[in-house]
């Protein structure tokens, strides 16, 4: 993520605060209660997309990584959960929640990803995201227009033209690919530009 994309998101930030009349903290009670997700909690309680997420009016999906899923993360990357470094922390977050609810079989509604760069593809069905290597951990559960799917991994999204373990007939069908940020590649390219 570079600088000017950076700063466009804190002023779509700082707007939306403005604009937003409700404040909610059901979303961060939920993740709460699952007794699983205070690593996370915490990465959202201290970005500045907090007020937008908890406030949002959109039906979304979560993926809500766990403890666990931090625990197996390189130490670089715990470093910078642990200090708060806002471009990973941007980073994780825009990884994670997308657009529709993956679980609604009414794929007629217009949604939005927002890939790993800032950039925002625009879908018409959750089915322009492929997701693999998902380990899901326990049962969804709505939680205002969230709905919170409990992962065992911090997901890595990119364009599936990018993916090369993708056949080409999946490559070709699906916008972005997200799955577990496991292979040193993958590090690599979620840290690309982010100290720019």
């Amino acid at each position: 993520m570079n600088l000017r994309t950076f700063r466009l998101i804190l002023i779509c930030i700082f707007l939306n605060t403005i604009i937003s009349s409700s404040f909610s903290r059901d979303l961060i009670k939920d993740l709460e209660s699952t007794g699983k997700h205070n690593t996370f909690i915490k990465v959202i309680e201290n970005n500045p997309l907090f007020l937008p997420i908890i406030n949002n009016k959109i039906t979304s999906t979560i993926f809500a990584p766990t403890d666990e899923a931090f625990k197996i993360m390189p130490e670089i990357f715990i470093n910078d959960i642990r200090q708060n470094n806002l471009k990973v922390t941007t980073k994780l977050i825009l990884s994670h929640i997308f657009s529709g609810d993956t679980l609604n079989k009414d794929t007629s509604k217009q949604g939005l990803a927002l890939s790993l760069d800032g950039s925002i593809y625009y879908t018409y069905d959750i089915g322009d995201l492929f997701v693999k290597d998902i380990v899901i951990q326990g049962e969804s559960f709505m939680s205002d227009n969230f709905r919170v799917i409990p992962v065992n991994c911090i997901m890595f999204l990119q364009p599936s033209s990018k993916d090369k373990r993708l056949d080409i007939k999946i490559r070709e069908k699906y916008n972005l690919t997200s799955c577990c940020l496991q292979t040193k590649k993958e590090f690599n390219e979620f840290y690309k530009n982010i100290n720019d």
